[in-house]
């Protein structure tokens, strides 16, 4: 996997043809307080079918599965380039709601904000999300 790689598969998975965007955030870019959060660390995005071995590193892992870090609102490559530098980090938020609703400020990616369906799976008993489903919005 090389530098760039995961934020590049989201952005086009989020901005892609048909997917719904706009040039400016059209939700709050603050987390209300006591809202459910995306828990920070490693997070892997896995298409459905996919055979993953979680075991092998995230550069060794099947085109169906994107590993990505989350850390203080950014979404980040865990993978790093031979110059050791990792791509552009792409500020996100989360509004709540069924479904809650994923903003991605991907500007840096040359495209706007993105917007996906987050359905949480499971909770930890800090109240962070650890799995969910996760879908783009269609136009």
């Amino acid at each position: 996997m090389t530098s760039g790689l995961v934020t590049a598969a989201l952005t086009a998975s989020l901005l892609g043809p048909g997917t719904g965007t706009s040039p400016a955030p059209l939700l709050a870019t603050v987390q209300p307080a006591g809202a459910l959060a995306l828990r920070p660390g490693l997070w892997v995005l896995v298409e459905p079918g996919c055979k993953l071995k979680r075991q092998a590193a995230p550069d060794k892992w099947p085109s169906c599965a994107k590993a990505m870090f989350l850390s203080g609102g950014l979404i980040l490559d865990p993978t790093r380039d031979k110059a050791g530098g990792r791509d552009n980090p792409m500020a996100y938020n989360l509004t709540p709601g069924d479904p809650m609703i994923l903003q991605i400020n991907a500007s840096a990616q040359g495209a706007a904000y993105g917007y996906a369906g987050v359905r949480p799976t499971a909770v930890d008993t800090s109240g962070f999300v650890t799995q969910a489903q996760i879908w783009p919005t269609l136009c």
